[in-house]
């Protein structure tokens, strides 16, 4: 779609289930992540005209089992253009010419996860709602960060300008540095169910989403400032929904 809400190009893709989609910036191409018809994880290269240039199969644990909490999750690096891929128990770094990183492998790290790149180290950031651990690996696959944060990751997001980390659970926020080092950890009062961060590359003011009911009148979108202090906020009519975005 353009930014007038006309669609430009509406296209079938090798992707039956889908999971994700990234643009990449400065370009006319993005990727498209999920499940072929017989549930095997796929990613996908598209042009805007709609014609699909690429598409790899993903690596996948041996007792994986189909089902929602499971979906293939996407991040690209700023630094590089890498597009890094999580897939069940994986961790791996694609350009379109293939297979650039990994597969490495990510033990205890199955179930839907989160995904971002941090601009000023490099690395790669995941976490997930089934662990209170997040974990951080540079591209050579060597681990960076790993440290438990006694909160579950329901989502996170990356500052683009200063690479600081911010996650989010129930009504709790942690923001760690780019090297993991915890920064602050507060309490939203108020705020209940946060289910999406993002940082806004503009004027690095933090946009939190919860689960509210769809039918409710509570409000269920919050911009904090950098220091984490609430500045304004308001209804949106749709839940919003875990992101890592």
């Amino acid at each position: 779609l353009n930014s007038q809400n006309a669609i430009l190009t509406q296209t079938p893709t090798d992707v039956y289930a889908l999971d994700a989609v990234r643009v990449l910036p400065f370009t006319d191409s993005g990727w498209v992540s999920g499940w072929t018809m017989d549930n095997k994880p796929i990613l996908e290269a598209l042009n805007i005209s709609g014609q699909s240039l690429t598409s790899f199969t993903l690596p996948l644990v041996a007792s994986f089992y189909t089902g929602s909490d499971y979906h293939i999750e996407l991040a690209d690096s700023p630094v590089d253009g890498t597009v890094w891929v999580w897939s069940p128990g994986y961790l791996s770094g694609y350009s379109i010419t293939g297979l650039v990183h990994g597969p490495y492998p990510i033990k205890n790290f199955v179930e839907f996860s989160y995904l971002t790149v941090n601009p000023i180290t490099n690395d790669i950031w995941i976490g997930n709602s089934a662990t209170t651990t997040i974990i951080a690996l540079s591209s050579d696959g060597t681990f960076r960060v790993q440290k438990n944060l006694n909160i579950d990751v329901s989502t996170m997001a990356v500052s683009p300008k200063t690479g600081d980390i911010w996650i989010g659970s129930g009504n709790k926020i942690a923001v760690l540095d780019p090297y993991g080092n915890i920064i602050k950890q507060f309490t939203l009062n108020g705020i209940n169910g946060i289910t999406a961060i993002a940082v806004s590359p503009l004027d690095g003011s933090i946009w939190v989403g919860t689960s509210t009911n769809l039918n409710s009148a509570d409000k269920n979108m919050f911009i904090l400032d950098e220091s984490g202090n609430i500045i304004d906020s308001f209804t949106v009519t749709v839940r919003c929904a875990p992101s890592g975005v």
